[in-house]
């Protein structure tokens, strides 16, 4: 259903209340608009839903229940909700104002799997009894990514980034799990004054201003676990003076913050602090407190961070702190290269060196070339890759009867690495003498490669023993050679086609080849 005017719920017949309204699979060119002004009762509209609708002009609206399932908005939804709201799988697409601004009187709110980017505020819920916001994706938004009031809060799974202020918390308890916050202008979240908090396995990070703020508290417990804190532009977490209050840092990652990890400045706080990494922060681990003998402070090995990837490597030193359960938002992700295999095999052109990793991207890796074990060691380049991280070079820089020892170097997190090396030695040159082609129209090719320099003597004979002609006689260096015969008698004239046998002598080694030779 496609409205292309403006579409007015209008409640001011005092008998009409309870209503229930339904639009479904329907396009609202101009809006939906409730006439508030002149309702005479909140609940005129019992329940109002929406459910797969486009709605270019935005929503205004009063009524006891609201449910909004797969619709898309523009210019955003304000809703008076005197019992429930639930808002899901929504695409709020962008808008001057707020995407999507709740109140009421204290409504049960559910928030959950939307997405909402390019506008001036997320999620504004003024006052709510219970509020739960899962899975939603908060973008490119020019002030808060949310702010929310109320009195008990489940903040799930949600992630905002690119935001003013990522989320402000007005909750009298609150628990916060596996959130991202990430590169947010100010802080990534702030929390007034709550009595309980609950955080764990949450990232704060890239944040131009503070990870996360806890507002001033009275007998107020804050258990903060498993969380990471990294590269804000302040502190990693920051907890005002308030009276009486206790802090459990449990397990967190405080790591490369511009600041402190820690900023407690509370003296009466009472500050439990075990299995933390507060590493690389700017003006040290913590302001206000020590740090406890069961912390530490290593680099935890991220995967990468630069893009957001806050898993770590599995040879991170946190792993090895047995003694501590997982420390950190998220745990192995990734792995350093490993060089699955190293061969060297020898063939007619020369030594070919064979060798692949076991990885999850590709490698940036070079072949490594010295006459003695101990060095000094040459780059061969990079080879050629066979597949994933599989990958071929031949040396024919190689002499025969001389070993060569090969090793395998690559690039892991900005540092290189070299594996163990791998020896191999080419076959003599009286093996490895080739005449080619078989069978040779008018030419014929002969290659043969020495291990030291000598005399060579290569000579042509018909199947009755008899000297044909003599293709190569002299003193020849060290390497690869090649000579060549056309068909031409020594005497003069063409060697009539049929069968006949290359002799290669060099040194004390002969080889002969049979060939047929064609006219």
């Amino acid at each position: 259903m496609d409205f292309a005017g403006p579409v007015t719920l209008t409640t001011s017949n005092a008998d009409a209340r309870l209503l229930e309204i339904a639009l479904a699979n329907c396009t609202l060119r101009s809006g939906l608009q409730h006439d508030i002004a002149t309702s005479t009762d909140p609940y005129d509209i019992l329940y109002l839903t929406l459910s797969g609708c486009t709605v270019r002009q935005g929503i205004l609206a009063h009524a006891a229940v609201v449910a909004m399932h797969a619709d898309t908005i523009d210019a955003g939804a304000t809703f008076r909700v005197e019992e429930s709201i639930t808002v899901s799988a929504c695409w709020f697409r962008g808008g001057l104002n707020t995407a999507l601004d709740i109140t009421g009187a204290e409504p049960l709110v559910i928030v959950a799997d939307n997405l909402i980017e390019t506008y001036g505020t997320g999620i504004t819920v003024l006052e709510s009894r219970q509020l739960t916001m899962r899975n939603n994706v908060i973008r490119h938004v020019a002030a808060y990514g949310a702010y929310v009031r109320g009195a008990v809060g489940t903040l799930l799974a949600n992630a905002i980034s690119d935001c003013g202020t990522g989320l402000r918390c007005s909750l009298f308890k609150i628990d916060i799990g596996e959130n991202a916050f990430l590169r947010n202008r100010g802080t990534a979240l702030w929390l007034d004054g709550p009595d309980s908090v609950r955080a764990d396995r949450n990232i704060f990070a890239h944040s131009g201003d503070f990870g996360m703020v806890i507002g001033v508290g009275y007998q107020a417990y804050y258990r903060l676990t498993q969380n990471t804190f990294v590269h804000n532009r302040r502190s990693g977490l920051s907890i005002p003076p308030g009276v009486d209050n206790s802090l459990l840092l449990e397990a967190n990652l405080l790591v490369g913050n511009s600041e402190w990890g820690l900023v407690v400045p509370d003296p009466k706080a009472s500050v439990t602090l075990r299995c933390n990494d507060w590493y690389a922060n700017g003006l040290g681990p913590a302001f206000g407190t020590s740090v406890s003998h069961d912390d530490f402070s290593v680099d935890p090995l991220f995967c990468d961070s630069g893009n957001d990837d806050f898993h770590l490597y599995s040879d991170s030193p946190l792993l090895a702190q047995v003694q501590c359960t997982q420390i950190g938002a998220r745990g192995i992700g990734c792995s350093p290269p490993m060089l699955k295999g190293l061969s060297v095999g020898s063939n007619r052109a020369g030594l070919g060196v064979a060798w692949e990793f076991e990885a999850a991207s590709t490698v940036e890796c070079w072949l490594e070339r010295a006459d003695q074990s101990a060095g000094p060691w040459d780059s061969l380049g990079t080879g050629t890759p066979t597949a994933s991280n599989s990958f071929v070079l031949l040396d024919t820089a190689v002499a025969p009867d001389i070993g060569y020892h090969y090793r395998v170097a690559w690039m892991d997190r900005g540092r290189v690495v070299r594996g163990s090396p791998v020896s191999g030695t080419w076959t003599d040159a009286g093996r490895l003498s080739s005449v080619t082609p078989n069978p040779a129209i008018g030419l014929v090719r002969v290659e043969w490669v020495l291990s030291h320099a000598g005399a060579t003597d290569i000579r042509v004979f018909d199947l009755a023993g008899r000297e044909v002609s003599v293709i190569a006689r002299g003193e020849y260096g060290v390497g690869r050679h090649q000579a060549r015969w056309d068909g031409r008698l020594d005497g003069g004239g063409s060697a009539p086609a049929g069968m006949y046998l290359v002799r290669v002598s060099t040194g004390n080694l002969t080889a002969s080849h049979r060939i047929l030779f064609l006219r």
